[in-house]
């Protein structure tokens, strides 16, 4: 008789990659933004302590480099050999990723007290992580013999631009008069990386989930479209790091334009029966309007001769709390009820901490604009953080159960 030998946490959560960097992106969905909110409380009250960074800077590295990135490496660990027709990622490959990356946050947090050269190694640690995740990705490209591979091509450059941003960042904590450094990190990240990794992957995914409801929707998808929203959210980055404000009267207007075409092909006029599916597209609704806050932006700085930081603050907060944060939202919902065998339907339970989250977008943008008229309106920005941790704390305790436990339909995954 054969005698099932029982399985540990770690071969449970390690089994598939969306479990385990899913499972860990649930601590960076709220360790760092509640570290950030409470050093946004006490700013108003006039208190700090000392840090070897830059606290707003650290902030941007754990949102960009930590949080989104657990959840982009899932995904893309999972779902990128089956795009292309290819075997799954080796466990050993993903595993080394994850050590790679988890210990070089421990070291980058444990630097903001022990210096920068602690900083720097988890940040080089980090690099090294998306410097092996960009070559597994790209043996898999090279060997797929689909013959349409511009999705694909498009999301691995986007994810090997993450290296090139971390990479900054390790030299920057080590020469911080070197400024253009930091600008390459934030802006490589926050203005191509994530963006054009949740867009590459929209392009795919939302007209699939969506012809799954909507038996009547026929998938469009414009490639030139794509081709556009990577040479432009790159300039964006461009004009960003070269700190060139007017520029962005450029790159988003096209960005707006080619996004609204692409958009009108899918399912915005139409009514979801599923709370799922809505999900998706009210997140993907932040991307245009964050292009035009950047439009009004760019042309501020084009009429007065210098930047607006409330607009530029407004619109970038919309695309990543509005556009980027709703969609990890959104996506890692429906995967993770979707591969751990439950039904795709969400209760209002879900559906609330999504409203909430939405709350906490409305919030930042619209204390940023009023800044327009009164700057001591942004003394009030703590209130998203609060919002954003009351919509993910109890969706982490809802779904990091569901990593750490088998499927409920029996299947392997």
């Amino acid at each position: 008789m054969t005698v099932n030998k029982p399985v540990t946490l770690w071969q449970m959560v390690s089994q598939v990659p969306h479990r385990l960097f899913f499972a860990t992106g649930c601590f960076f969905l709220i360790l760092p933004v509640v570290w950030w909110t409470h050093l946004l409380i006490i700013q108003n009250m006039g208190i700090s302590y000392p840090m070897s960074v830059v606290p707003k800077e650290a902030h941007a590295f754990f949102m960009i480099y930590g949080m989104t990135t657990q959840f982009i490496l899932g995904f893309a660990m999972t779902v990128f050999p089956r795009w292309l027709d290819e075997e799954a990622i080796h466990p050993m490959q993903y595993k080394a990723i994850f050590f790679l990356m988890i210990s070089g946050f421990i070291l980058f947090t444990l630097g903001l007290a022990l210096g920068k050269w602690v900083v720097a190694a988890g940040a080089f640690v980090i690099t090294v992580g998306f410097v092996t995740t960009s070559m597994i990705l790209w043996q898999v490209l090279k060997n797929s013999k689909m013959p349409d591979k511009l999705q694909a091509n498009i999301t691995w450059i986007a994810i090997a631009s993450g290296g090139l941003g971390s990479f900054a960042y390790c030299l920057y904590s080590l020469f911080p008069e070197q400024y253009l450094l930091y600008r390459i990190c934030y802006g490589l990240g926050v203005y191509f990386y994530i963006p054009m990794v949740i867009l590459a992957v929209a392009y795919r995914m939302v007209p699939f989930f969506t012809s799954v409801v909507l038996k009547e929707f026929e998938a469009v998808r414009i490639p030139w479209v794509l081709k556009v929203w990577c040479a432009f959210w790159g300039l964006k980055a461009l004009f960003f790091i070269f700190d060139f404000s007017q520029g962005y009267l450029l790159s988003d207007s096209v960005l707006l334009i080619a996004t609204i075409i692409q958009f009108r092909k899918w399912a915005f006029g139409q009514k979801k029966p599923v709370m799922l599916l809505s999900y998706l597209y009210h997140s993907m609704i932040w991307f245009p309007i964050s292009n035009l806050i950047f439009i009004f932006a760019g042309a501020y700085a084009l009429l007065e001769g210098y930047p607006n930081p409330m607009l530029e603050l407004a619109g970038l907060h919309a695309l990543t709390i509005g556009g980027i944060s709703s969609m990890i939202y959104s996506m890692a919902t429906r995967v993770s009820l979707g591969h751990s065998g439950r039904p795709l339907v969400t209760n209002r339970f879900e559906d609330g901490m999504f409203w909430l989250l939405q709350g906490a977008v409305v919030s930042r943008v619209g204390f940023e604009l009023m800044g327009l008229v009164d700057v001591s309106w942004i003394q009030y920005n703590y209130i998203s953080g609060i919002l954003w941790t009351l919509a993910f704390l109890p969706w982490i305790l809802r779904f990091l159960p569901i990593y750490l436990t088998p499927r409920v339909d029996g299947k392997p995954g």
